[in-house]
């Protein structure tokens, strides 16, 4: 069979496979690892504002410049605001070009169209590329892949007919992929490795000219990369140059075994805690590197261009992501995700070492190939199968490593995010034990005993963390709520006077401050923090109802009704807001607008019965006595010691002439204790 007959079946299979392992993650939920930044908690991307774009474009932001990711998961949150599924379709779609951009790259390079099948299947569907593909914020990763394969593909046309276009269209795609991950920036010495494929004349002016565009664009973003990653850097433990070198071994070997033995993958690889790597995995590494070096030297001896082409697309794509130099900075050795274009790289070097066979030889051949390729599509599969959410990948990154604070800490985050604040304390006291020093533990452990009901728990760990990060206002704040929930206002109202002389715009403080001068009836200096928080941001809903409250205790109903439609205005729906509204529009005797809200909020939740008890007063006092009785009995069907609702009740009963039932509700309410069911009954009931 010819290959342009086959090649729509080998598209088909490809399209197939490719929803057949990757088809799960698009079910996945965000993680907290990196997502909340890059998405769920991104102001950034939530509006396509020409200050958003221009942010985007003159700022680092998260330790990286990628302007087109920043763009790219804009749109895709216009088009689906925080559903995850949306994402996962487009990370997908985009690891589907790339495919294809592979496949028919290789194509032009090789000839045949077995490898070239073989090597973007390799390629698609490596157990290492899942990272890259199930996970949202390595959306970038894809992203910058797809202009990186599209530049490769223009730059060949270059090479072979030498239209300037086709130069162009390579120099464009390079500085889109640039825009999308700083990793793009090797492109250039790629393009090199595809000349040297290719026969092209390296010694001239002209191919110096040709080359320093690329080598110009790919400085300045690599300059871009390191100002970006400072800030992170700081952060981090800075290791010496000879333990960068020892992991930069260690690791480069771990990732020739991972190439080929694609087990114990983690979405972490973090450093031991003594920070030094295990002395057989160095020894391991250098004898890689060692026969990797002595194996490169016979290639280039026997002018093995394709396969030198591989492997130098292999190193190319790794060498600056080895951290020889801190960059890029992070509390782990390796990742999966900067194999996703080496793969490519070790994938044909392989093929290409494969002989010229015929007959039965390449039966087997192909089947022994297609058995291997098998093996890694079900791998890759069940890979995929781990970034289903936070507490899946951690369990199973704990699997790997259980040495790590931080998967203990992310995993005990995934457990509060979901109320199972059990496992969440027994997950950050593990991280404790690992690393008492680690101030980030005592702040989540200490905001799971505040939303748990514990705040003296919460205060003493709030303060260990404050102890080690006396700079860390988010645990300060934290210990504000805490101090308030234990009724300890004083220190409390310390603690926010902190915070704000330190984040002044940190309007959570200035609600909280104001929140604890109304409880303790400072109703003025309540009001001027509910004024600055509005102040801070117009669109903040909770300063304009808390504001409301204050109008409304000191009877202001009209002032705090225009609050209270502010905020109702600038919210989604929330039960209080409409509940006091509601009873503002009652003072007001606005007694239907009233109705309504009451009705919205019983909508929304049949079960309440605070609203049920309220709308069923004005309905009565309105003389809707059926309305007010359907109420009533709901309430009373629930809670039957509510000695108020069998007295109203019985007042609908008496107002719709059933006096006998009206009575029997009546005294209901006065066994119940109800201070005037007697004087109902001794005006309407038989003795």
């Amino acid at each position: 069979m010819k290959d342009k007959k086959i090649l729509p079946l080998i598209l088909l299979l490809l399209a197939g496979l490719t929803l057949f392992v990757y088809s799960s993650s698009l079910y996945n939920d965000f993680t907290n690892w990196d997502d909340p930044a890059y998405v769920t908690n991104n102001d950034l991307i939530k509006s396509f504002s020409a200050e958003n774009i221009n942010s985007i474009f003159s700022e680092y932001h998260n330790g990286h410049y990628h302007p087109l990711t920043w763009l790219t998961l804009s749109f895709a949150h216009k088009m689906s605001k925080d559903n995850a599924g949306f994402y996962h379709f487009l990370s997908l779609l985009l690891h589907f070009f790339n495919i294809l951009l592979v496949f028919f790259f290789i194509r032009r390079i090789q000839g045949k169209i077995w490898i070239p099948l073989f090597v973007a299947v390799i390629f698609g569907f490596h157990p290492l590329a899942v990272e890259s593909v199930a996970w949202v914020s390595e959306l970038k990763t894809v992203l910058y892949a797809f202009f990186f394969l599209i530049s490769m593909h223009f730059y060949l046309s270059y090479t072979e007919k030498g239209k300037f276009q086709f130069y162009l269209f390579a120099l464009v795609f390079f500085i889109l992929s640039c825009f999308s991950k700083s990793q793009a920036v090797v492109l250039p010495i790629v393009l090199m490795a595809i000349d040297y494929l290719t026969h092209t004349k390296m010694r001239s002016l002209s191919y110096v000219a040709k080359a320093i565009p690329f080598f110009t664009i790919a400085v300045t973003f690599g300059f871009l990369a390191i100002g970006a990653q400072k800030e992170i850097i700081q952060q981090e433990h800075i290791q010496p140059v000879s333990d960068n070198l020892s992991w930069a071994v260690a690791s480069f070997g771990m990732y020739l075994i991972k190439m080929v033995f694609p087990f114990g993958l983690s979405a972490l690889y973090p450093y031991p805690p003594d920070g030094n790597p295990d002395s057989m995995l160095v020894i391991s590494g250098l004898v890689l590197f060692a026969g990797f070096l002595v194996f490169v030297y016979k290639l280039i001896r026997k002018d093995y261009r394709k396969t030198l082409f591989g492997l130098a697309f292999f190193i190319i794509n790794l060498f600056f992501v080895l951290k020889l130099f801190n960059i890029p900075a992070g509390p782990y050795f390796m990742a999966d995700r900067y194999a996703y274009l080496p793969i490519i790289g070790f994938a044909f070097a392989v093929f290409s070492l494969f002989p010229k066979v015929t007959g039965n030889r390449l039966a087997i051949y192909r089947v022994l190939i297609s058995g291997m390729l098998i093996g890694l599509v079900f791998l890759c599969h069940e890979r995929t199968k781990v970034w289903k959410n936070s507490i899946t990948l951690w369990s199973d990154v704990l699997e790997n490593y259980n040495y790590a604070p931080v998967a203990y800490i992310n995993r005990g985050n995934a457990y509060r995010d979901n109320t199972m604040y059990k496992q969440a304390i027994e997950d950050y006291n593990a991280a404790e034990k690992l690393n008492p020093g680690y101030f980030t533990i005592f702040a989540n452990r200490g905001h799971v005993y505040l939303i748990s009901g514990k705040p003296k728990n919460a205060i003493k760990d709030f303060s260990s963390c404050l102890s080690i990060n006396p700079n860390y206002f988010e645990s300060r704040y934290n210990r504000a709520l805490a101090y308030d929930a234990a009724g300890m206002k004083d220190s409390a109202l310390v603690d926010y006077q902190t915070v704000i002389q330190t984040k002044p715009d940190f309007i959570k403080a200035w609600l909280g401050r104001g929140n604890i001068y109304f409880s303790l009836g400072q109703d003025s200096l309540a009001k001027v923090n509910y004024n600055e928080a509005i102040r801070l941001d117009p669109k903040n809903a909770e300063a304009y109802y808390n504001r409301g409250n204050i109008f409304a205790k000191n009877q202001k109903h009209k002032e705090a009704l225009a609050d209270y439609n502010k905020a109702i205005s600038l919210s989604n729906y929330k039960a209080e807001y409409f509940m006091n509204r509601a009873n503002t529009y009652y003072y007001l005797n606005d007694f239907q607008s009233a109705l309504n809200d009451f009705n919205v909020i019983i909508s929304s939740n049949p079960e309440k019965t605070d609203a049920r008890m309220n709308r069923g007063t004005l309905s009565l006092r309105m003389g809707k006595y059926k309305e007010a009785y359907d109420d009533f009995s709901y309430i009373v069907q629930y809670d039957k010691n509510n000695a108020d609702a069998w007295l109203k009740r019985g007042m609908c009963l008496l107002n719709t002439d059933q006096p006998s039932n009206a009575c029997n509700d009546f005294h209901i309410a006065l066994k119940l204790g109800h201070p005037l069911a007697q004087g109902f009954i001794s005006e309407h009931c038989k003795m």
